[in-house]
């Protein structure tokens, strides 16, 4: 069982001795949770070990501070959250702690809640390894979104700020060289699966219109004959869909789709994803959106006034 919640800072030995003495007075822990957290650990051993997409089973075993063992590779935990608490950064922070009715109070409270499962993921462990790499480097400075997009051009062989040390873990990379998309609903009578292998996709600007496509497919429901449907539109930045991650159809294994009333049929001429494209907003409740050109997606997007959207935290 994972509890969630569970502050991985508070069976980690030490880690709040002397904390905000530690890191010339900008606070810092007396241990590493990812290394010292004997919870975390077990948390990682029981969330990893699972079959991976090229049908390999992942069984980790325990190995020594913290570390993970499983076919050569030494896997540790990497916190994925960053205060950004660094002497170079101490301007700042002074700004942001007389700005804060009680700044040690937020720290401590963001280190609590960030330092759970939600916040942790596996790497390999090694000298100069991702973790590593991704922290010293001071244009990534940490950040796991830039983390992200970098592995993400890894994939599509382009170069990125961590390129070369993810390409010395490329045996670790090549596990996951598969794409997998298995989702269901909770009445477990809908649902959409797809099995492809992405090593020969490659990333081009698309030759026909499928990013205006990309602004009604989420009415489709309603001409699959799903007649209670809550349908809505959705607008993305037009930059976002102009280029695409094109898959082979010989390397797709796997496509379906059902719904309400039945597997959709029809003949898949192309697979493609699109790594940048974000729904942005919901344009009108029960209505599709028809853009007829670029510019008409461009000026819809330039319309809407973000700061007057609420979002599910308001």
């Amino acid at each position: 069982m994972v509890d969630v919640e569970f502050d991985f800072t508070s069976d980690s030995p030490g880690y709040w001795d002397r904390f905000w003495e530690n890191n010339d007075g900008l606070g810092g822990g007396g241990s590493d949770p990812d290394s010292a957290s004997v919870v975390l650990q077990r948390y990682n051993q029981e969330l990893w070990s699972k079959e991976l997409p090229n049908g390999e089973k992942m069984e980790l075993a325990l190995g020594e501070n913290g570390s993970l063992l499983w076919n050569g590779f030494r896997f540790g935990s990497d916190s994925i959250i960053t205060s950004f608490r660094y002497k170079r950064q101490r301007a700042l922070l002074e700004q942001v702690a007389e700005s804060t009715d009680d700044y040690r109070g937020f720290v401590e409270d963001f280190l609590h809640k960030t330092y759970t499962i939600g916040g942790e993921i596996i790497f390999p462990k090694h000298a100069r390894s991702i973790n590593q790499a991704r922290g010293v480097n001071p244009l990534i400075c940490d950040r796991f979104d830039l983390t992200l997009e970098c592995i993400r051009r890894y994939y599509v062989g382009v170069s990125s700020l961590l390129y070369e040390v993810l390409r010395g873990d490329g045996r670790f990379f090549d596990l996951f060289g598969d794409f997998v998309c298995d989702m269901m609903d909770e009445t477990r009578k809908k649902y959409a699966r797809c099995e492809m292998n992405l090593e020969s996709a490659k990333m081009r600007k698309l030759d026909s219109r499928l990013w205006i496509e990309g602004n009604t497919s989420i009415a489709y429901g309603r001409l699959a004959g799903e007649e209670d449907a809550d349908l809505f539109s959705l607008t993305f930045f037009p930059e976002e869909m102009k280029q695409a991650l094109e898959i082979p159809i010989n390397k797709v294994r796997k496509a379906e789709v059902l719904c309400g009333t039945g597997k959709l049929g029809g003949v898949l001429e192309r697979a493609v994803s699109f790594p940048y494209a974000q729904h942005m907003l919901s344009d009108a409740p029960e209505r599709r959106t028809h853009y007829g050109s670029e510019e008409a997606l461009r000026e819809a997007v330039e319309k809407v006034d973000f700061k007057k959207i609420k979002t599910l935290g308001n």
